[in-house]
């Protein structure tokens, strides 16, 4: 039996610019399903029509049915005010991506579910905060009682979100909708997320529409599945079915760009692939070169502390040594707070640190400014959102003539010019994107763009803090291969930084696994996933689906 259904649903903008064409849907009864696709497929938009919470320029028709079997069905496009009200939040529940930006800094957790409890059910306050400790018990949050008093700001990402859940949850809706709830999370808080959410609606026998861009997230747990392409459903059915024997390309490739174990060696297939070629089979990578006589980049015994001396003394990052090789990928991966970006900053000689590194056997210890660009030269960055690192008021041309010029690669500005839009072919873009700015391209092209800036200087080592942790996996696919093509065509040295275990193993050499600021394990990517040695390592290789 239908508990929704969506008839003939378009969005668009004035003018008639289409961002959704005449989709239609049911969602069963106690089933979940699935809808996946790429950013701008109109996943968020078509959740968001559900409970009318369509940005006022936006344009919506069609029929979004709730079937209620003994009395008249209900169009929520013609619903309003208090019966509209009685929806959101009463008989739908909605988790967002972002829970920081869903929940208000400056409001306890506990003020702030009760709020939500109160606007459905009328129940004393006492009795109201018997029923959020229990729904935050249910959720499994450590301590409710504490987690009740605290600010957003205090909890974990997961725990923020566990709160979303909970907050989705407390009044007991039919219909729950999961847009990217656990895209910005640790792969392992991701499976706790995952298994939570699987729980919850065994137990209550809960409709949930899972929004993701991730096939694999949905493996085991999705019943039904629709994949979504510039604003139409282009497949869909049952999730096995879909999922081991799409008919689609799109779909097809979708399944296949996500690195697994067994995509090591090989290159990433990409969406384009199999829509160029329905018999697309992949290809083997060239083998990496290592030169293990001698470590490029060493670190000995680094420490970091935050407010070194005080009372609230924090031991970031404790005793990390390692060599990175050159022509090597050296991974580090770990949780969210193990040190990880600290760790980087220090590498980079942002932040102080204890310890000793050498670069080409060399003390990294320069008094003047010629001896940091000339550091900075042989060491370049990428940073996980390239939104934030590239300056919004300068052209893409400029941005990459200005790290040329303070490292004097080029002089003049025909050189100049020449040089910058050769780093633009070199990571995939047209001379057409010289003159554009960052917000104009996609988060692929920025990330290509930021590639490319790192290229600028000739470096030795790039050191890539979750470069591809904010994108697609069909955008993910294509920085990979393309970081794996300019790591051959130039003999990089890469220290790939990343939560995400999948995308390590595929990338990396040899892996180092951090935790708590300690580097706990160190291992051969082959050997690592057959023989982890620490319990947390085996831990975090759990969660990895095959």
């Amino acid at each position: 039996m239908n508990l929704l259904e969506v008839n003939n649903l378009s969005i668009s903008l004035p003018g008639m610019i289409s961002l959704v064409e005449n989709i239609s849907f049911a969602l069963k009864k106690g089933v979940v399903t699935g809808l996946v696709g790429e950013s701008g497929s109109g996943k968020s938009i078509t959740a968001h029509s559900v409970l009318k919470l369509l940005p006022s320029p936006l344009i919506c028709s069609g029929q979004i049915i709730w079937k209620q079997p003994e009395s008249s069905d209900i169009d929520l496009q013609n619903t309003v005010g208090k019966d509209l009200r009685r929806f959101r939040g009463g008989k739908v529940g909605m988790v967002f991506q972002d829970p920081s930006a869903s929940l208000n800094p400056s409001i306890r957790i506990g003020k702030q579910v009760l709020e939500a409890l109160f606007l459905h059910r009328d129940i004393r306050k006492k009795a109201a905060k018997r029923v959020v400790l229990d729904i935050f018990a249910k959720v499994q949050l450590p301590n409710p009682e504490r987690i009740f008093k605290s600010y957003p700001f205090q909890l974990s990402g997961g725990q923020r979100q566990r709160v979303m859940i909970a907050m989705a949850l407390i009044n007991n809706p039919e219909l729950l909708i999961a847009d990217e709830a656990t895209t910005a999370l640790d792969v392992t808080v991701q499976y706790e997320i995952i298994e939570l959410l699987k729980k919850m609606q065994e137990e209550r026998q809960l409709t949930v529409l899972f929004i993701t861009h991730d096939l694999s997230l949905l493996s085991g747990f999705a019943d039904n599945l629709m994949v979504m392409r510039n604003g139409k459903i282009i497949e869909q059915g049952a999730f096995e079915h879909v999922f081991s024997s799409p008919d689609e390309a799109y779909t097809k490739g979708l399944v296949a760009c996500r690195p697994v174990l067994s995509s090591r060696g090989f290159r990433l297939p990409m969406v384009e692939d199999f829509e160029h070629n329905p018999n697309y089979s992949r290809q083997k990578l060239e083998p990496n070169v290592l030169n293990e006589v001698t470590g490029l980049f060493c670190t000995e015994n680094v420490n970091i502390w935050y407010n070194a001396g005080s009372s609230s003394a924090f031991h970031a990052v404790k005793n990390v040594s390692f060599c990175v090789h050159k022509g090597e990928t050296l991974g580090l991966v770990g949780e969210s707070g193990c040190g990880k970006t600290t760790l980087s900053k220090a590498l980079l000689q942002l932040i102080p640190y204890g310890g000793q590194m050498t670069l080409d056997g060399n003390i990294l210890a320069y008094r003047s400014r010629s001896g940091e660009l000339a550091f900075r030269r042989k060491i370049q960055f990428v940073f996980q959102d390239p939104y934030t690192s590239l300056n919004p008021q300068i052209c893409i041309g400029n941005l990459l003539i200005e790290v040329l010029k303070v490292h004097k690669v080029e002089n003049g500005q025909k050189a100049l010019t020449s040089r910058a839009l050769k780093l633009l072919e070199q990571v995939g873009l047209t001379p057409n994107y010289f003159s554009s700015y960052p917000h104009q391209l996609s988060g692929g092209q920025r990330q290509r763009v930021a590639i490319a800036r790192a290229l600028a200087t000739e470096p030795d080592v790039i050191v890539l803090d979750e470069a591809v942790a904010a994108l697609d996996v069909s955008v993910q696919a294509k920085i990979l291969n393309l970081l794996n093509d300019l790591k051959q065509k130039f003999q990089l040295t890469y220290l790939f930084i990343s939560h995400d275990l999948e995308v390590v193993h595929y990338m990396a050499d040899r892996i180092m696994v951090m935790k708590d600021g300690e580097i706990i394990e160190v291992n051969t990517a082959t050997d690592l996933f057959k023989k982890p040695m620490q319990e947390y390592t085996r831990t975090l290789i759990q969660t990895v689906k095959t």
